[in-house]
């Protein structure tokens, strides 16, 4: 007599005596509910962020695969947050943020722009953001060097005295073809000045007494500690350094802007312009809108006016 297999042929099936108990799991106490618990936890948290990191992706793909850049355009910058180094922090709750522009990336894109026939000029509106006076001249290099293959460069802000002196803003604006201002802005290039914080005297009254190693009196890195005012020779060396970067700014900017030194030196002097003061003594271009300027480079560019047939893409794009 035959017996009937069962199942396949690799698989035998268990004999009820075989089989473990059905309530087997042991309590393991609290702390092994907390380790399930914490373990649940993280497996959801790395699930959504996986979620998350492939639907940014998709978008991205969806978005960006099909875009592309047209045969004629004009690049346009807003300059509303300072431009560093490093790229921005991404945060735990927006880790798929853009990281920003450095001042590299910028330069290698005009560099780039420089020799590409399809951009036909730059146009940059700046809100003050804060540069650093070595990415400044960074910048106005690149700008210079844009500039070289015939293209134009035009800068626009609503004022150069917003924030007390716009000395750095004026200097970067100096780089391009033309400075347009708003009507009601005003133009201050006062000069530069450097501070230094002491906090000697505070750390008298909690009871602490700085101990430094002073090599010689120029080596004054550590007078915010053991002095409560600076120094003669700091004060000195400090001095040579401003007096330095002032004449190279002033330098450069009467030859970008083409007024006489001595005609610049007057006009910083009086510390404040007007629009109107500021056009008459040629430390601007033009005083009009935003809007009017983008219409007139338009025009410049292909002979028709209110043409919107040439594009505006963002530096940040064509990168």
């Amino acid at each position: 007599m035959n017996r009937r297999r069962t199942g396949s042929f690799f698989y035998t099936p268990a004999k009820a005596q075989d089989l473990p108990p059905a309530h087997t799991h042991q309590k393991d106490g609290v702390l092994g509910w907390i380790v399930r618990v914490i373990r649940r936890i993280c497996l959801w948290i790395g699930g959504l962020f996986l979620f998350s990191f492939c639907m940014g992706m998709l978008v991205a793909f969806v978005i960006g695969g099909g875009r592309s850049l047209p045969d004629d355009m004009i690049l346009v910058l807003n300059v509303t947050d300072p431009i560093g180094e490093t790229e921005h922090a991404r945060s735990i709750t927006d880790p798929l943020a853009s990281a920003g522009m450095t001042v590299g990336d910028l330069i290698d894109t005009l560099d780039r722009a420089r020799d590409d026939d399809r951009v036909k000029g730059l146009l940059v509106s700046l809100d003050h953001a804060g540069l650093e006076l070595a990415h400044i001249q960074e910048l106005r290099t690149a700008i210079k060097r844009f500039r070289t293959s015939g293209k134009f460069a035009y800068i626009y802000t609503a004022s150069f005295a917003d924030l007390g002196s716009g000395i750095g803003a004026y200097y970067l604006a100096s780089a391009f073809d033309k400075i347009w201002m708003q009507p009601v802005g005003m133009v201050s290039v006062t000069g530069l000045a450097l501070e230094m914080p002491f906090a000697r005297d505070v750390l008298d009254k909690i009871g602490v007494n700085p101990e430094f190693l002073h090599r010689e009196e120029y080596k004054s890195a550590m007078e915010s500690y053991t002095n409560n005012h600076m120094s003669a020779p700091n004060r000195e060396s400090m001095q040579s350094i401003v007096d330095d970067l002032s004449q190279k700014i002033f330098t450069d900017i009467a030859a970008d802007r083409k007024i006489p030194s001595v005609k610049l030196q007057a006009i910083i002097d009086k510390g404040l312009l007007t629009g109107d003061q500021a056009l008459k003594d040629g430390v601007i271009d033009r005083l009009d809108y935003a809007d009017v300027l983008v219409d007139k480079t338009r025009e410049d560019v292909t002979g028709e006016k209110d043409s919107d047939a040439l594009p505006l893409v963002t530096v940040e794009d064509y990168m």
